[in-house]
């Protein structure tokens, strides 16, 4: 028995191979002569070095200059903040009170120069970069080689850099988190107050971040261990404090302008009904009969509320009350759905796809950044990596007291966003965290591969796939459409700036409208836009037909009505000052007018690329596939409609002609089920019928 455990306690302690052992201590010998302050270094200049490529490439999108959205909300503010107007007039209802004043700060100092501004921005999102190496650096016992390996991962993460050159307070937002967690894990009362500041700083971009701050002081307090350290007193009241005053001013500043206690800010009310209620899908999406509107979201939530409680001249925190009552009384009637909605969420939170709420990321990666598209990193990789990594760490028993800090913020963060709903901008400050346990998941493959543990690395190897199968389910995918329109505005403002450039401004304007309504056909805003552009340019017949189209769909359009009176008035006054001639077509018109024309192979390349730069666009699908079908390429044309509804599975047409392919093809079993397809999405429609009479019993 005892020759047996000699035996077996010979084999576990095996040296490794003469060879083996050499590149080993050259490893290591490697790693210890690079100091921290290089591999730092390293890391800053490649994140920089792939921002400010990025950075040469975002110059040409029509938003560079003349920033839109919740930017230009930031950018105005802080333009009056420059001029010296510091406290505003209205309590905050965007989350990111901070931001106008950073920017602010910058166009005092600096000037209003967009690219300069982003090029901080990359400054900050660099430095991000050596943060997360320093959180992976106390994280694993000094280890550098895994430090460098979560810093390279976050210099090569598309994600950030995508944020890193967004005008939004989100970069801002993870340098003071990171540096906030940082600070926590110093055992010094200033440094803890300062920690505080840091972290009541981050809040002033995301609120929700501040829910972590009762987390980091029981951390404090106890490190999830047995004993609980009162004498530690001290620095919890230096964190409070430095959390608190951090907020305070912006808190006293919007009850001076509204006299109402706003802590932050007013939007969590209508943020909560957005995520909870009958229509909720866990993203952004307005209900259609809640008078809520994209583009005015505070001006229409407190319009609505006023119009529901009969209330006049609501004060933000009213108007806030009045939504989370809304939120609260869907989740209280209806609790099955809140639950099936909140398990949406939460599978949304670990999605690889980065849900939009301002730029989408997959349209500037395709048609400003190339750049983007070269950094592998992405939540795909990131999410299985760090699940492994902490796996790890609990097999180990190696769960240190920044292991337990690091996994609470992701957790607490995580509780935090879900009553409401996700996004990309949203769930990124939990991101860095996962990025750490992902080099962490990185470095425990490699070690159990080393050391030729076999069994375990086919057990972590599961537990990875399995994520990753859980991360790439597809549960949401966002069209171009509404950006088109973004991009639209965007040139639109641009011709009332640049008045040399005007024409191919509007000219630009009118192509991305056209865009959008080729994707989502009933899309008001689109509509409303481009009679507007066609308004500007005098092309008063075109102008009156899509207003029309604008006042069929929303009547009580706040502004088309007035549009399409003014328009009538002066098509009557004068006709058309520019003919239908000179309009200029999108892509999928120029492929259409080829088709029509009989320059079949012009079009196909034409419809291709129309597909290559909107890989939604379904009628670019439908018509391609057209192509093959008429040249009785059946399967061509199948493969083809399939890619379409891939995309757009809801696409009547394409349904219908996958059908009608499948039935010349031979295939009834087929045809039968998209033309089954279609009567799902066009109940009672004759056409379909008819077509399915025609299938053999």
């Amino acid at each position: 028995m005892s020759k047996g455990k000699r035996t077996r306690k010979s084999r576990r302690e095996k040296p490794a191979p003469p060879g083996e052992r050499s590149s080993r201590f050259a490893i290591a010998d490697f790693w210890h002569r690079l100091r921290g302050g290089h591999l730092m270094l390293i890391i800053f200049l490649l994140a920089l070095l792939v921002r400010l490529v990025y950075l040469t490439e975002l110059r040409e999108a029509p938003f560079f200059h003349h920033p839109v959205g919740d930017s230009e909300i930031y950018h105005n503010r802080a333009v009056g903040i420059a001029g010296g107007d510091l406290i505003g007039r209205e309590a905050y209802f965007h989350s990111s009170p901070f931001y106008p004043y950073f920017l602010g700060l910058l166009y005092r100092l600096f000037g209003v120069h967009f690219t300069f501004t982003r090029f901080i921005q990359f400054l900050i999102g660099s430095l991000n970069c050596v943060l997360i190496y320093l959180l992976a650096r106390r994280l694993n016992g000094g280890d550098k080689a895994t430090a460098f390996l979560a810093g390279l991962f976050a210099a090569f993460c598309g994600i950030f850099a995508f944020f890193d050159g967004d005008l939004l307070m989100i970069t801002l937002v993870l340098c003071f988190t990171m540096a906030s967690v940082l600070l926590l894990l110093k055992p010094s009362g200033g440094l803890y107050f300062l920690s505080g500041l840091f972290l009541g700083f981050a809040g002033l971009g995301k609120p929700n971040v501040l829910l972590f701050a009762p987390f980091a002081l029981i951390w404090m307090f106890t490190r999830f261990e047995k004993t609980f350290e009162w004498k530690r007193w001290r620095s919890g009241l230096l964190f409070t404090l430095g959390c608190c005053l951090a907020v305070f001013p912006i808190t006293l500043r919007n009850y001076v302008v509204s006299k109402d206690f706003v802590l932050v800010s007013s939007n969590a009310g209508v943020n909560l009904y957005i995520g909870n209620n009958e229509e909720a899908t866990g993203i952004f999406f307005l209900p259609h009969e809640s008078g809520l509107e994209n583009t005015h979201l505070y001006l229409s939530s407190r319009a609505s509320a006023e119009e529901a409680t009969g209330m006049e001249n609501m004060k933000p925190s009213q108007v806030s009350r009045y939504w989370t009552s809304e939120a609260t009384r869907f989740m209280s009637e209806r609790p099955k759905d809140a639950l099936k909605l909140l398990w949406r969420k939460f599978l949304l939170f670990w999605n690889h796809y980065e849900i939009p709420n301002h730029h989408n990321f997959y349209y500037i990666r395709l048609h400003y950044g190339d750049t983007l598209k070269r950094l592998f990193v992405s939540f795909t990789l990131v999410a299985p990596l760090a699940l492994v990594g902490i796996l790890g760490c609990f097999r180990r028993r190696a769960t240190s007291p920044a292991f337990r800090l690091y996994l609470g913020f992701v957790l607490v963060y995580m509780v935090s966003l879900l009553p409401f709903f996700i996004t990309a901008r949203y769930r990124l400050p939990a991101v860095p965290f996962l990025v750490v346990f992902a080099a962490l998941g990185a470095r425990e493959f490699l070690d159990l591969a080393r050391s030729r543990r076999f069994k375990r690395l086919g057990v972590s190897l599961v537990v990875g796939l399995a994520v990753l199968g859980i991360v790439r389910l597809p549960l949401m995918e966002f069209d171009f459409g509404f950006t088109h329109t973004v991009m639209g505005t965007a040139y639109s403002d641009l011709a009332t700036v640049d008045r040399q450039r005007a024409a191919d401004h509007i000219r630009n304007a009118i192509i991305e409208y056209k865009k959008a309504l080729e994707i989502r056909p009933l899309s008001v805003d689109a509509y409303y836009n481009l009679g507007v552009a066609y308004q500007r340019i005098g092309y008063y017949s075109g102008a009156i037909k899509v207003l029309e189209a604008a006042v069929g769909l929303k009547p009580n359009h706040q502004y088309a009505g007035k549009a399409l009176k003014e328009c009538r008035e002066a098509f009557e006054a004068g006709g058309d000052r520019l003919p239908a001639e000179a309009i200029p077509k999108s892509p999928f018109e120029k492929a259409l007018d080829q088709t029509q024309k009989g320059n079949i192979l012009v079009a196909r390349t034409f419809y291709e690329r129309v597909i290559e730069k909107d890989p939604h666009h379904a009628d670019a699908y439908s018509q391609l596939g057209a192509i093959y079908f008429e040249k009785q390429d059946y399967a061509s044309a199948i493969k083809i409609f399939k890619k379409g509804l891939r995309r757009q599975p809801d696409h009547f047409v394409l349904n219908n002609n996958i059908a009608g392919a499948y039935y010349r093809k031979g295939d009834f079993k087929m045809a039968k089920k998209y033309w089954e397809r279609c009567l799902e999405i066009k109940p009672g429609e004759e056409s379909v019928i008819k077509q399915l009479r025609m299938i053999p019993d």
